[in-house]
C-alpha cells in the first residue's frame, strides 16, 4: 500500500516538471522535419491570387477586425499553385482549418493594433508543418521562413494588394534572401 502515494509523488512530480518547461519546450521546432519547405515562387504571384488576398482583407474589414482572413496556397501535382481564400471562422486573433499536406504557404490578416510580423504561434506553425507563413496588413506583407528562421518583409503598405507590383524585382530580391524563395527568373545563380 505504502507505493500509492510514492507513485502518486511521481505522478505529479513529472506532470509539474512537464508543465514548467512546457512553454520552452513548445516554442522549438522539430530537430528533424518531417518533411522540407516547398520553395515559393514570387514571380507566379498573379490576379488570381491577389484577389484571395483581397477577399481575406475583406474578412478582416481592412485590418481593423480581431477576425482574421487567411489564404493557403496549395502546391498541385503538376507543379501550379492553387490559392484559396477561406470562409470567416468568427475565432477572435486566430483561424483553424484542417491540415492538408498539400498547403505550402498560409496566407494570414493581422489587424493593426498588433505587430505585422509573424506571431510567435504563427512562427510554431510554420516550423511544425515546414510552410512559409506570411502575414498580410495595413504595414506590408511579411514572411517567416522556416528554412532561415528569419522574418523578411516582403511588401511595404497595402502594395500587396496589387497585381502590378509584383515585378521580376521583387521576385529576384526575394529569391536572393532564401532558397525558400524560387524564381523562374533565377537558374544555376544566373539571372
Amino acid at each position: 500500500m505504502r507505493r500509492f502515494p510514492y507513485l502518486l509523488r511521481l505522478t505529479l512530480t513529472v506532470i509539474i516538471l512537464a508543465s514548467a518547461m512546457g512553454h520552452d519546450l513548445a516554442a522549438k521546432p522539430k530537430t528533424t522535419p518531417t518533411r522540407v519547405v516547398v520553395p515559393f515562387d514570387f514571380s507566379r504571384i498573379n490576379k488570381e491570387m491577389t484577389e484571395e488576398f483581397r477577399k481575406a482583407w475583406r474578412i478582416a474589414k481592412v485590418g481593423t477586425s480581431d477576425y482574421e482572413g487567411v489564404v493557403l496556397l496549395y502546391l498541385l501535382p503538376d507543379g501550379s499553385y492553387k490559392v484559396t481564400a477561406l470562409n470567416p471562422s468568427n475565432e477572435f486573433k486566430k483561424f483553424t482549418f484542417p491540415w492538408d499536406d498539400r498547403i505550402v504557404a498560409i496566407f494570414h490578416t493581422h489587424p493593426q493594433d498588433v505587430d505585422p510580423k509573424p506571431a510567435p504561434e504563427d512562427i510554431r506553425i510554420a516550423d511544425k508543418y515546414q510552410v512559409l507563413m506570411f502575414t498580410l496588413t495595413l504595414r506590408g506583407m511579411y514572411v517567416y521562413d522556416p528554412v532561415t528562421r528569419k522574418i523578411s518583409n516582403v511588401m511595404i503598405g497595402l502594395d500587396w494588394l496589387d497585381e502590378s507590383k509584383w515585378t521580376d524585382e521583387v521576385a529576384l530580391r526575394m529569391a536572393n534572401l532564401s532558397p525558400s524563395f524560387a524564381s523562374k527568373l533565377v537558374v544555376n545563380g544566373s539571372r
